[in-house]
């Protein structure tokens, strides 16, 4: 960096030695250009081209040789991306690929803007990138939760208000995710008699407890972090009253309570963040919820109906398609008897007319 190329071409004003690693080697570097024989360091130089000459000045005899890169770890398989086609293509040359409409193909190379490499049953070539479009895999996140109430009875009816339960009504989570993560607040809308009939929770849990004497349906409708994603609104029927003798009683709560899931259909960069780093909550510690339904069974025993209902529907279905079988054959049949009558009728009519025609002659 210190020689400069002017310099070195008059070959005037110039250092004579200069000190550089190659290698791990330090050397030093003579410039023997523009100096007479008797200035120059090395008298045994003399007879040498001019230009450089490298001396080396490492004392490590042994050079060893450079140390190998590491090898790059082995990257991770990435999914490969699927192409549909949007219109036929016709391959003009050998490195190009035919396809028809609705076509899907294999993404190989995207590198190119108007050309890119696929493959197509097991066939690989270009196709023009604007006859294809991208498949894109839906990003679809499902978050379980459960809603309702709880209601106690007093044992009596209180005198001040006349009241005769006390109820909490809650949104939370199934897995006990912490809602909050991702939910802004939830707004409960209750019966028009109780002051401030619309409560809005920011924060976990969100749940309002009150009390009161009568059933009634409330509104629920949660609100998200992200507030470009719709708000989502829903009812449920605040129940007090059951025909348990333990809940008439009031030792023992009722429970009120639903399974839904919040499905999200592409959601923003931001929310779909927030649903994935939900974090985990301890479970409920009221013992009126930690005692809550098996959900996981009602799951299964509902699949299994559907796919009892499924088989049913098969078995109708394949019963109607015999009869119908058994019916465009018999109306086959039918016909088929019906041209052969109106034939031998014919051939009968003929033959009958040939012999008057004879009596007529005769």
């Amino acid at each position: 960096n210190q020689i400069d190329p002017k310099k070195l071409r008059k070959g005037v004003d110039m250092p004579r030695d200069y000190d550089i690693k190659i290698n791990r080697n330090t050397m030093t570097v003579m410039i023997s250009s523009g100096l007479s024989k008797q200035s120059r360091p090395n008298q045994t130089n003399a007879e040498k081209p001019r230009g450089l000459q490298f001396k080396t000045t490492n004392n490590n005899s042994s050079r060893k040789p450079p140390a190998k890169p590491p090898r790059p770890s082995a990257a991770k398989p990435t999914k490969q991306k699927k192409l549909r086609a949007l219109y036929d293509f016709q391959a003009r040359s050998a490195d190009e690929l035919s396809f028809v409409a609705d076509n899907e193909l294999l993404l190989i190379d995207s590198s190119d803007e108007t050309w890119w490499k696929a493959e197509l049953d097991g066939k690989t070539g270009v196709v023009p990138s604007n006859y294809v479009e991208l498949i894109r895999t839906p990003i679809v996140i499902i978050k379980p939760i459960l809603y309702g109430n709880t209601a106690k009875h007093f044992g009596s009816k209180r005198d001040s208000d006349g009241h005769t339960h006390k109820w909490t009504l809650y949104v939370r989570s199934f897995n006990n995710d912490d809602l909050s993560t991702y939910v802004s607040k939830v707004q409960f809308r209750l019966h028009e008699t109780y002051p401030n009939h619309t409560r809005v929770i920011t924060q976990a849990p969100f749940e309002v407890e009150e009390s009161g004497w009568g059933e009634f349906e409330t509104q629920i409708t949660i609100f998200f972090a992200d507030p470009n994603e719709k708000p989502v609104a829903f009812y449920h029927h605040l129940k007090l009253f059951s025909t348990d003798p333990d809940v008439v009683a009031g030792t023992k709560a009722l429970v009120n309570e639903h399974y839904d899931e919040l499905i999200f259909q592409e959601p923003s960069d931001l929310l779909a963040r927030l649903l994935n780093c939900a974090k985990s909550l301890a479970p409920p510690t009221d013992e009126n919820l930690a005692t809550e339904k098996e959900y996981a069974a009602k799951k299964l025993d509902t699949i299994t109906h559907i796919k009892d209902a499924r088989q049913r529907v098969r078995n109708e279905i394949q019963d109607l398609t015999e009869r119908l079988r058994i019916t465009q054959e018999n109306i086959k049949r039918v016909r088929q008897r019906s041209i052969d009558t109106n034939s031998s009728i014919g051939v009968f009519s003929m033959l009958t007319h040939d012999n008057v025609k004879r009596e007529m002659v005769d």
